[in-house]
């Protein structure tokens, strides 16, 4: 079952396994008997297994989740609960589960239970699952230090988390680090990965990229201190063309144009940011005077006009400026044209 969940969801892929070694070391720590940790080993080993019942959209959706989404995401302990609760040999194990997204302040789910109302299992999956959680890489971020993590764990001991627990996983933490595993190293799932990138990141139309992509794309290249210049491509009077000559002949202008700024920029990447604008990611060192060269040329090909801008380099400076910059750019506000 959890190679199943493991093989469907790319992040709970040797996390499961992870979470169950450190709360199996925190219960050692902790002084508890020989059954009990088998107990717990197994619930942390079973702890997300209700995420099948997620659906793909939500559970693969590579980025930050919507209110609603999380609301979602937030059934998966329920879920793991009604699967397995009728397994005679897990039943007493299915509490600690259902419970491990449950904190000490009551502010936890499914219950908002409080304190010593949380089984012990499940406040001490509740800590290994939010190290890993904190410290593990997502596609839309990179995981913590965990020097970091393990302070935001003593910061919230007492409040979101059980200060016993807390003080008996710090040394784990620090010094123990869990086996790699078989699903960990699976090679094969990378290629489906890049599938399921493609499958939430592509725009049907144009095969470039969709919005959603800017955040990824723009954090990945900044941690990789890859250096780009981003250029805005808008082709004006879009809509009046559709009008005119039909949706179909709009259609084969967006898709020529981008097909163009592939070859004639070579560019790390080609982002559809709204219907009749494209953001385009391009070497560092294309000078704005061969950008606009360039794009003379393509106006002239393709037998349209086209509105380019050349983002200066303190508006990608971060996300949240280049976003803004990009929103002045939509509503007519950002002067600067290549």
């Amino acid at each position: 079952m959890v190679r199943g969940i493991e093989i469907r969801d790319s992040y709970t892929r040797g996390h499961s396994e992870r979470v169950a070694f450190y709360s199996k070391e925190i219960a050692k720590n902790m002084g508890l008997n020989e059954q009990q940790i088998e107990k717990i080993y197994m619930a942390a080993l079973l702890h997300d297994i209700g995420k099948i019942g997620i659906p793909d959209s939500i559970l693969l959706k590579p980025g930050k989740l919507t209110k609603k989404e999380f609301e979602i995401i937030k059934l998966h302990p329920v879920l793991s609960y009604e699967l397995l609760k009728d397994i005679k040999p897990l039943k007493p194990i299915v509490d600690s589960i259902k419970y491990h997204h449950e904190r000490i302040d009551g502010s936890g789910y499914p219950d908002g239970l409080k304190g010593k109302e949380i089984p012990l299992p499940a406040r001490i999956i509740a800590v290994a699952d939010s190290f890993d959680a904190m410290t593990s890489d997502r596609i839309y971020r990179k995981g913590m230090p965990k020097e970091k993590a393990i302070k935001e764990l003593i910061s919230l001991a007492g409040e979101k988390y059980d200060s016993d627990v807390v003080h008996a996983a710090i040394p784990i933490f620090k010094s123990e680090t869990p086996p790699i595993t078989k699903s960990q190293d699976f090679k094969s799932l990378s290629e489906l990965e890049k599938r399921r990138l493609d499958y939430f990141f592509r725009d049907s139309l144009t095969d470039a990229f969709n919005r959603n992509y800017l955040f990824f794309l723009f954090n990945n290249l900044k941690e990789k201190n890859t250096p780009f210049k981003v250029i805005t491509v808008d082709i004006l009077k879009l809509r009046e063309l559709n009008l005119e000559k039909g949706w179909d002949y709009g259609d084969e202008i967006l898709k020529k144009l981008k097909e163009m700024l592939e070859r004639t920029f070579n560019p790390i990447a080609i982002i559809r940011y709204s219907g009749d604008n494209f953001v385009v990611f391009i070497d560092k060192k294309i000078k704005n005077t061969e950008i606009q060269e360039k794009m003379r040329k393509l106006e002239e090909e393709l037998g349209v006009i086209l509105s380019i801008h050349t983002i200066n380099e303190k508006d990608t400076e971060n996300i949240e400026l280049l976003t803004k910059t990009l929103t002045k750019i939509e509503t007519k506000g950002y002067p600067d044209r290549t």
